[in-house]
């Protein structure tokens, strides 16, 4: 009955938040990933190595870092609206400026830069969704969003290997630059920073909004023992360093794996970038596919800690699999597509932890620890695998050490325990022990 009750309400906050936040989320996904595709362009002009090419794939992450902490805290006290449509305009103009770099330092310089300017997007989207959507729904929500990660991928792979095989890597980033200003732009005019900003909203959404609100904040409640101040409910809560080493880990492997696929695709297949690119879209869809379903079932069992921890231990397994397969080149690929379509079903799961065992003062900066701590992995992964590459001359080593990382972060997940309270209601009530 209550389900029915639930259902007869009106969903239009899936409308207004949702599809903008995906496409600004795949822009930006896409803007700090087709570096790859201009690996060797960028090798040849700036006659850079692997290594240093690695680097300022991974270095984007450094400065992605920097910021995380404050745009977290300004995001859960000021307009994340407004904080997020000041940072599309800068990280539009800095990806469209990459096209005319001239040498290794001004790659370094510029990427590091463009890492400062996403720095508010993650932070600002999850508490703008927190805000927006209850407990019950937030997996789901999330996991919507977040398929702009790997719809990023599925776009960006045959149009940057068709750019870049018929004009050149410097009309690349000019092109998939500029429309990070023209979503910026509609942006500012769609997006409110919570419901009772919206005049249009239906009476019977809006008080649904307030009710399962003041539930969840109840929930949350008997989650926390201890009242929090800003300080100790971000930097000395085990929970939140707990987070922390699990989201590094992931990230170590999935911008490993993101930042190196064109290459890694080229050394399986043999193939130019057109082809290379139209491959792509086979592991970002089956990226796509993993997200949701994973979090969906999530949602529908209460169940955390598992659906996050088993999509990355069989996602590095997968990629074990494709490594030790490579002499058969379609098992090979076959295992690479699995490794995206486990792993890509963390993400969504993983972010329905933290509002359910913060107070609200610490959660902004707390998500930007996670996140920003978590995407060092970003900047290691790729500067790892660049140097085995460089080293060894193969992408062999640089997949085993990435799908060790998979791994390694999946049981990590694990010794994170999830208690379930008054499952057959809510479904949503969780106590995480370090």
């Amino acid at each position: 009955m209550g389900n029915k009750i639930k259902d007869s309400i009106p969903k239009s906050r899936f409308v207004r938040i949702i599809p903008i936040s995906l496409i600004m989320y795949m822009v930006a996904y896409m803007d700090r990933n087709n570096i790859g595709f201009a690996f060797d362009g960028m090798a040849d002009s700036l006659h850079l190595s692997p290594g240093l090419i690695g680097t300022a794939g991974g270095i984007f992450f450094l400065g992605y870092v920097l910021l995380q902490i404050p745009a977290g805290y300004l995001a859960s006290r000021f307009s994340t609206a407004k904080i997020l449509f000041i940072t599309q305009i800068i990280w539009g103009i800095l990806a469209c400026s990459t096209a005319f770099v001239q040498n290794g330092t001004q790659l370094l310089v510029i990427r590091f830069i463009l890492g400062m300017a996403e720095a508010a997007l993650y932070p600002c989207l999850l508490v703008l969704i927190a805000r927006w959507f209850p407990l019950s729904e937030r997996a789901r929500a999330n996991s919507l969003w977040q398929l702009g990660a790997p719809i990023s991928s599925l776009i960006m792979g045959p149009i940057s290997g068709i750019i870049v095989t018929n004009h050149d890597w410097r009309w690349m980033f000019i092109i998939q630059g500029f429309p990070a200003l023209l979503i910026a732009i509609v942006w500012l005019f769609v997006i409110k920073d919570s419901p009772d900003k919206v005049k249009l909203l239906s009476k019977e959404e809006r008080e649904y909004l307030r009710t399962e609100q003041a539930k969840d904040e109840q929930a949350a409640a008997k989650n926390i023992t201890v009242k929090q101040n800003f300080w100790k409910g971000t930097f000395t809560n085990p929970k939140v360093w707990i987070l922390c080493f699990s989201y590094f880990l992931m990230n170590m492997g999935a911008y490993g794996v993101a930042l190196w696929l064109p290459k890694i695709i080229q050394n399986l297949t043999h193939s130019g970038y057109t082809t290379v690119g139209f491959i792509s879209i086979l592991p970002a869809a089956a990226g796509i596919i993993g997200l949701y379903v994973n979090a969906s079932h999530s949602d529908r069992t209460g169940e955390r800690r598992w659906h996050a921890a088993l999509a990355l231990i069989l996602g590095g397994t997968c990629l074990l699999l494709s490594t030790f397969t490579s002499q058969y080149v379609i098992i090979s690929v076959i295992f690479l597509v699995l490794t995206s379509m486990f792993a890509g079903g963390f993400g969504a799961v993983f972010w329905s932890i933290p509002p359910m065992i913060l107070n609200p003062s610490a959660l902004g900066p707390s998500i930007g620890l996670i996140n920003g701590i978590g995407n060092l992995g970003g900047f290691f992964g790729p500067m790892i695998v660049g140097t085995l590459i460089g080293q060894s001359g193969s992408t062999t080593l640089g997949l085993i050490f990435l799908a060790i990382s998979y791994i390694c972060g999946g049981l990590c997940v694990t010794l994170v325990k999830l208690k379930s309270k008054q499952q057959e209601s809510s479904k949503e009530s969780f106590t995480l022990e370090a």
